[in-house]
């Protein structure tokens, strides 16, 4: 699947076209980008079990990457309970004056063939 799709034979200037065909080329082949990863940042100050998030993607996400962990506790991946809406956590163990900060990408990295 190509992301960006560029009409570069219509540009002229022979450096310009080549500029733009490797910025064309590098998103066409970053797969993170072709996956529909988005970044989340949450902060949690207690305990919560079933906690319904959403996650602002157009398909039910099936791989979370996370880039940042910091405080105190534990996190709880429900991708059962998943939905097109929502993903689903168990927070467990927080200590309210460590509260517990994520950074997650979250999005589909494709099946292997």
């Amino acid at each position: 699947m190509k992301l960006l799709q560029l009409p570069l034979s219509e540009i002229k200037d022979l450096p310009t076209r080549e500029a733009i065909k490797k910025i064309q080329d590098f998103i066409n082949e970053e797969e993170m980008l072709q996956f529909g990863f988005r970044k989340l940042q949450f902060t949690f100050t207690k305990d919560a079990s079933g906690l319904k998030i959403p996650h602002k993607l157009k398909f039910v996400p099936r791989d979370i990457f996370f880039t940042h962990f910091e405080g105190t506790g534990n996190v709880t991946i429900n991708y059962g309970k998943f939905d097109a809406t929502n993903m689903d956590f168990d927070i467990t163990g927080v200590d309210p004056s460590r509260p517990m900060k994520l950074r997650l990408l979250v999005g589909a990295y494709p099946e292997p063939v």
